[in-house]
């Protein structure tokens, strides 16, 4: 009886500690969502909801910037359904949402390979390390980045299964991966590298759950894959403030640091160095778990990991000449984090005997812990300002028409005030000070609505 009681508590003490950063990461979520558009939300979500219906299905896979952002637009239609109409909050609380089924997900791997359950606890502290706090307030950025991560390891675990109906959902996930960001496409193409390697290592070669390998679906999965890629780049239009990617090729060693300085990202605090020699050690780990052919092990796991660098080096060759500091952009380290995430875990797979010791877990968790919290101490500060600038953004739009969170205010109060007229969105109403000030938009809305209804009249 006692030792069922210790063991229950034990295991409510675990629970807690993986959920305290989790719960700790949405209390930021929730403190600094505000219901106001932020940079691309003026053009993802609002200008989207502008057009009407029938014009929206037809534009659904449209381009935008690099990617087709079909997931945030459905989200969007999803949300503007809401009886309050449109709240920017509720698409921020969905994109984060994507980071915690990830998580979940990649628990439901390790379990099913008997993990140790203390070990839970330093991955928790680490995917929740509020590093990538960007996405945390920004709709745009949290449904794209998160769920792109999400859909793509769903759709390994599923051809994992090895299963008629789960190559089917597989593929579907690729696809759906693909048209919520642009680096969704290369989940297909590590599937088929996954598939390649493992039917050229021998005529017999099999998966761990001993299911062979097969050319013919390697040739299959080849076909599949180019199709998606004809489709996606069907009518595309290299983004008129990129660079081309010739000439960013033409810079390797930018394009190298570039990627090194966005994979060590999180290591930013210590400095430069330690940001390119962080970047160069998780390259080299996952290049030893490849010599070591941890691809045997948990191919779910590696193959990930390798999902994760093709796409910062897809990030690099499409971003480095726009300067290797952009690399360490906030919205770009949940790549990184989760990365980071994943190496833990092939660690720990590889030597689970090292793990084991209490004094391993120990300090893993005191490292993480630490990690945890010195990022949460910074992401409360960003956060909290940009939520500042955000409300009393709004409000300084409202009185000289100018305050919006985007590089075009001309553009962004044009695209805001038609989502105001067509009633998709309602910003948040002015505080009790400002109602005497906020005239000039509002007024000129209403002269506009009241010139419309002249007009109409017989």
């Amino acid at each position: 009886m006692g030792t069922t009681a210790a063991a229950r508590l034990r295991n409510v003490l675990l629970a807690l500690a993986v959920a305290a950063p989790i719960a700790s990461y949405w209390l930021l979520v929730v403190r600094f969502s505000v219901n106001v558009p932020v940079w691309d939300d003026y053009d993802t979500v609002l200008a989207y909801l502008n057009r009407p219906p029938s014009v929206r299905l037809a534009t659904l896979l449209e381009q935008h910037n690099e990617h087709r952002i079909a997931w945030t637009r459905i989200v969007t239609e999803a949300c503007s359904l809401l009886p309050q109409g449109l709240d920017f909050r509720a698409l921020i609380y969905i994109g984060n949402a994507g980071l915690v089924l990830l998580f979940l997900a990649l628990c439901g791997v390790l379990w099913r390979r008997s993990a140790p359950a203390v070990l839970f606890v330093p991955i928790a502290l680490v995917m929740f390390a509020p590093q990538s706090w960007d996405n945390m307030n920004w709709a745009t950025g949290a449904l794209q980045n998160h769920f792109g991560l999400l859909f793509s390891f769903l759709a390994l675990w599923c051809w994992s299964r090895r299963r008629p109906w789960a190559y089917s959902l597989a593929s579907i996930l690729a696809v759906v991966a693909t048209y919520t960001s642009a680096s969704g496409l290369l989940i297909l193409v590590t599937v088929l590298a996954w598939e390649a390697v493992g039917a050229g290592t021998s005529a017999g070669a099999r998966d761990e759950d001993g299911a062979p390998h097969s050319r013919l679906r390697v040739l299959a999965l080849l076909t599949f894959t180019i199709a998606v890629a004809c489709l996606y780049f069907h009518g595309y239009e290299r983004p008129s403030v990129h660079p081309a990617i010739g000439a960013t090729l033409s810079q390797p060693m930018l394009v190298v640091r570039y990627v090194l300085t966005l994979l060590g990202s999180p290591a930013e605090r210590l400095g430069a160095n330690a940001v390119l020699i962080a970047g160069a050690v998780e390259v080299s780990f996952v290049t030893y778990l490849a010599w070591e052919r941890y691809d045997r092990r948990n191919p779910v796991v590696f193959w990930f990991l390798v999902f994760l660098l093709m796409s910062a080096v897809a990030i690099g060759v499409g971003r480095a000449s726009f300067g290797v500091q952009y690399a360490l952009e906030s919205r770009y380290r949940v790549t990184a984090i989760v990365a980071i995430v994943f190496a833990l875990v092939a660690a720990i797979e590889i030597r689970p005997s090292f793990w084991s010791k209490w004094w391993v877990t120990g300090l893993a968790v005191l490292a993480a812990a630490t990690f945890n919290v010195a990022s949460a101490r910074v992401a409360h500060r960003y956060l909290s300002a940009r939520s500042a600038a955000l409300t009393t953004g709004i409000v300084e739009w409202r009185r000289t028409g100018r305050g919006l969170n985007h590089p075009d205010q001309a553009l962004a109060g044009t695209i805001l005030k038609q989502s105001i007229e067509n009633g998709t969105y309602h910003p948040p109403p002015p505080a009790a000070g400002d109602d005497g000030a906020v005239t000039m938009v509002e007024s000129e809305m209403h002269l506009k609505a009241e010139t419309a209804r002249a007009r109409a009249r017989p």
